[in-house]
């Protein structure tokens, strides 16, 4: 029953995250940890998909391997809450304390994603860099 529960909490996650891509106030990266924290322990298959995956891999593993995030991510994530909190402030008929409200979460959502570590690429090869061949 356990191992059920995780693999429908692994599922939900996922979904989430997929759905984080294209709404900008909705983070994509916690909810592919929290799925992948499921499927490790409820289906190792599906944990390796996540892990392999083109699109999402790449954020799990940076996190898993090296505790971080790449800047790009960090980039996105700073210029996503900037877009919503512009268009909502000029598209919506909010009231004051509702701007409040949403200028004070997306400032704490700033603040986590500037404290998360950035992982840097690899430097080059010495030999490449040497014009050695590979």
């Amino acid at each position: 029953m356990r191992a059920w529960a995780f693999l429908l909490g692994g599922c939900l996650f996922v979904g989430i995250g997929v759905i984080g891509i294209f709404v900008p106030v909705l983070p994509t990266t916690p909810f592919l940890l929290l799925a992948s924290f499921c499927f490790v322990r409820s289906s190792p298959r599906l944990n390796r998909w996540l892990m392999n995956h083109r699109v999402f891999g790449r954020y799990v593993r940076d996190w898993e391997e090296k505790r971080g995030v790449r800047s790009s991510v960090k980039v996105t994530a700073f210029t996503m809450m900037a877009v919503a909190a512009v268009a909502t402030t000029v598209l919506a008929e909010l009231p004051g304390w509702a701007l409040g409200l949403m200028y004070g979460l997306i400032g704490v959502g700033a603040f986590v994603v500037w404290r998360l570590p950035t992982v840097r690429d690899a430097p080059a090869l010495e030999l490449q860099e040497e014009g050695a061949a590979p």
